[in-house]
């Protein structure tokens, strides 16, 4: 317990001289170098997220520069603040349905909503877009989001669609009944290795012409407070004959 200590300790020193490091650079002339200090600081933040947010908050309080906590903000906002994850259930097979399980994870130190996969997310035609890619050994890419059909109406979302996770909280975007190809289960008509990804998009345009908006004050509100943020996530499985 002792050694996990000292060892949490050195880490989140190396951290905070990796900051400190780069807030000089923050406040240099040169306007290169300070985008260039902004994209390292937020890539050193990626190793220790809990570590980084304690920190950045400390260093916005304490920073009389106007513009340096300007970036520091821009800095914390970047931080991701859900984790998705995709499983695969059974063995993958030629000509066989292969089923899938997604899982958003906040990883935020708040609590976070989100929204679950709607009529016509699949294909992106309305918020929010679950988009699925697949890339079979041979290169070939297909995207859920291109030649799919358009529904002849969407259901309007309801506050049962907008979930609010808890720091450390979990879901499954995909119990709303909507049609994904996850749901229906994705068929491989060759073998090898594939590659399958799903990308969610919490920042995609609100509505289109077909989309009918909430009409609900509260649903509105609800949805205001998902962030406007993409995460995705890819997994790999070998194809069997």
């Amino acid at each position: 317990m002792i050694a996990l200590i000292v060892v949490l300790a050195l880490a989140q020193s190396d951290l905070e001289n990796k900051f400190d490091s780069l807030l000089p650079r923050l406040k240099s002339d040169n306007p290169a170098e300070r985008d260039a200090a902004s994209r390292a600081f937020k890539e050193s933040a990626q190793k220790d997220l809990p570590g980084a947010r304690t920190f950045i908050r400390a260093r916005i309080q304490a920073e009389g520069d106007p513009e340096v906590r300007a970036r520091l903000q821009a800095a914390l906002a970047a931080l991701p603040v859900f984790e998705l994850k995709l499983t695969v259930e059974g063995e993958a097979r030629v000509g066989c349905p292969v089923k899938f399980a997604a899982r958003i994870k906040n990883i935020s130190d708040g609590k976070q909503h989100v929204v679950r996969c709607m009529d016509g997310s699949s294909y992106a035609r309305r918020f929010p877009h679950y988009v699925t890619e697949t890339v079979s050994p041979t290169g070939k890419k297909e995207n859920s989001s291109e030649g799919m059909p358009l529904c002849g109406s969407f259901n309007a979302l309801g506050v049962d669609d907008v979930i609010e996770l808890q720091p450390g909280e979990a879901m499954d975007p995909y119990t709303s009944g909507a049609v994904s190809p996850f749901l229906e289960g994705w068929t491989p008509e060759e073998p090898g290795k594939f590659t399958l990804k799903l990308t969610c998009k919490f920042d995609a345009p609100g509505s289109s012409e077909d989309d009918p908006e909430p009409s609900l004050p509260r649903v509105r509100t609800l949805v205001s407070r998902v962030p406007q943020t993409q995460f995705s996530a890819s997994i790999e499985l070998e194809v069997k004959p």
